[in-house]
């Protein structure tokens, strides 16, 4: 009975000192946000505020006006963190910046997304034109989700070209963002910082333990850890349902005589080859701008300033503008900006 009532009093004592320890790193942790763990709280606090609708799934919600990952975020009553959207002004060309978080711009301001950084360079050339980019963006959207938002908003928006960025994640099931949130445990390690700085800690431990990440060695290598990656094959339904999406896009503004361009940067062999095919196969324009790594105007700078932090692989202020520049370029490279 003594010794029950001893390692009663030392569990709880254990107990206690966790939960110290567990609070005292909460509050450490964002003070300095080490590794820019913050990504994973923040990004939950936003999809809090995402306004669920069918069949869509979710946009962002018209009207929030808070501050999110360090920076202000507003969003207009079409559901775009964007100005308001006026009537097309004579001589406006008017281009939809369509994507997930990217061109959203997690972590930068307004003005540091690339739309509107496109928008900037091309209003810089002689044309007679006066270029406006919106930003479409949604965080976590699919293909699928964006070829929704295109025929319920973006052809009302009267565009003379679209742009669409295209990430690795896309693969994902419509509302897989929210699918994750509402896992309970999961969610509450996500939206702590404590629980997101050991989560990450652990994965990196782990990591160094099995000798390093077989990405690292095989291009070729499908880390399912945090994206379906292995779902990007031809017979995959998921991949069928991109290939579905992006024909249709492209269907759509042919027969409104609408250039329609795919970007992606990214570094996947296998995920290049599939988007090639299905571009080459319904004659989209497709520029992967992991092709210009090696441009002069960037040799030697630190890839990790491109990025928002360890953590958050979001482009960073001056990777937005280096994606905006490529952009530009290649907009008018492959003739989708009409006559100067």
């Amino acid at each position: 009975m003594i010794f029950a009532r001893r390692l009663a009093r030392l569990a709880g004592f254990v107990l206690l000192q966790i939960v110290l320890v567990l609070v005292l790193l909460e509050v450490v942790a964002r003070i300095f946000d080490p590794f820019g763990i913050s990504y994973f709280p923040e990004m939950s606090r936003y999809g809090d505020t995402l306004l669920l609708e069918e069949p869509i799934g979710y946009r962002n919600r018209p009207g929030l006006d808070g501050q999110f990952s360090g920076v202000p975020v507003r969003i207009n009553r079409l559901g775009l963190r964007d100005h308001e959207v006026e009537d097309k002004a004579p001589g406006e060309y008017r281009i939809l910046a369509m994507g997930d978080s990217v061109p959203f711009g997690i972590g930068v301001h307004y003005e540091d997304a690339y739309p509107h950084q496109l928008e900037a360079r091309l209003n810089e050339r002689p044309s007679a034109k006066r270029f406006r980019v919106l930003n479409m963006g949604v965080p976590s959207y699919n293909t699928e989700q964006e070829l929704i938002q295109l025929k319920t908003l973006g052809l009302s928006l009267q565009p003379d070209a679209v742009t669409l960025y295209f990430s690795d994640n896309d693969i994902e099931p419509k509302n897989w963002g929210q699918i994750r949130r509402s896992h309970r445990y999961a969610s509450l390690v996500r939206r702590s910082y404590a629980g997101s700085l050991l989560t990450l800690l652990i994965q990196k431990t782990l990591t160094r333990i099995s000798g390093g990440s077989s990405r690292n060695k095989d291009p070729n290598f499908r880390d399912t850890s945090l994206v379906a990656l292995d779902q990007y094959r031809l017979d995959s339904p998921r991949w069928q349902a991109i290939d579905r999406s992006l024909t249709e896009m492209h269907a759509i503004l042919k027969a409104r005589h609408v250039p329609f361009v795919l970007y992606s940067a990214l570094k996947q062999p296998y995920i290049i080859e599939l988007l090639e095919g299905v571009t080459r196969r319904e004659g989209i324009t497709f520029v992967n701008l992991q092709d210009n790594r090696n441009d002069p105007r960037w040799a030697g700078l630190d890839e990790r300033r491109l990025g928002n932090s360890v953590v958050d692989g979001h482009p960073s202020p001056l990777g937005n503008r280096v994606l905006a520049t490529l952009m530009a370029e290649s907009l008018e490279r492959h003739k989708a900006l009409g006559r100067r």
